[in-house]
């Protein structure tokens, strides 16, 4: 899984400018110009929720495979799948712009045929959703993209609210009723506890933070070329992490 790491340092407030001094033949003056406030830094950009039919899911899709295709040559047909995308659950970041800037995708268990190994125990495979696809292109990463994506994903699975304040208002709403549906009586999703991810092992570490622990259990293996090993999060481990995150955020200039 390709994705950024790091957190973008918002841009430093440009220094007040230098006193103007007016000289006449019988007194100087001199005037301070006024002190301009530091700023919080505006929205660096925006997290959606993403219907799988939305003319947004081809964002989602041109960031895969700019970043899965392109940038480590695997195979097109591996990182698009029609017969899958209806049941995922898809997430995006956008710049202000409307510029994609990266993308993560949640399947269910029963979903999840082919997607490499998988635990022994049917009873917790059956309690455990996949976090895939999880991208920023390589010229997009260190700004906090793929955290951010990670965390949207999680609360999603975890029936919680993105509480990121660089939410998009569509993702309380049109996500929220989405997730209520997914979490309610009969919902697909009501009885995740745990959510793995078969990680890139080059940048495994990127989900620790995030509240994911190695599998041992899965072993380490190889697909697309690339070694992959098995991470996993439980609901109480992602919470704490979660809290962590939320807590190291920047308040925003506008509101989520």
């Amino acid at each position: 899984m390709a994705t950024g790491t790091g957190t973008g340092t918002p841009p430093s407030p440009s220094p007040p400018p230098p006193p103007t001094t007016t000289t006449t033949t019988t007194t100087t003056t001199t005037t301070m110009p006024p002190t301009t406030p530091p700023t919080t830094p505006s929205r660096p950009f925006t997290l959606h929720y993403v219907p799988h039919d939305s003319p947004a899911f081809e964002l989602c899709k041109a960031v895969r495979l700019a970043v899965f295709v392109d940038e480590l040559d695997c195979a097109v047909e591996h990182e698009i799948e029609p017969h899958r995308e209806h049941a995922c659950r898809h997430f995006l970041a956008t710049a202000a712009d409307g510029t994609p800037l990266g993308t993560a995708r949640l399947l269910r268990h029963r979903d999840a045929d082919e997607l490499g190994p998988r635990s022994a125990d049917p009873q917790h495979e059956q309690t455990t959703a996949y976090l895939t696809r999880v991208a920023v292109p390589s010229s997009l990463r260190g700004r906090g993209v793929g955290h951010a994506l990670v965390h949207a994903a999680l609360a999603y699975a975890f029936d919680a609210p993105c509480r990121d304040s660089r939410a998009s208002r569509a993702m309380a709403t049109t996500g929220a009723a989405a997730r209520a549906r997914d979490h309610g009586d009969g919902g697909a999703w009501r009885d995740v506890a745990a959510v793995r991810i078969h990680a890139r092992k080059a940048v495994a570490g990127f989900y620790g933070p995030c509240g994911f622990v190695p599998e041992p259990e899965l072993g380490e293996w190889v697909e697309e070329r690339m070694a992959h090993v098995g991470m996993i999060v439980d609901r109480a481990s992602w919470r704490r992490a979660y809290e962590t995150y939320l807590a190291g955020l920047p308040e925003l200039v506008e509101p989520a």
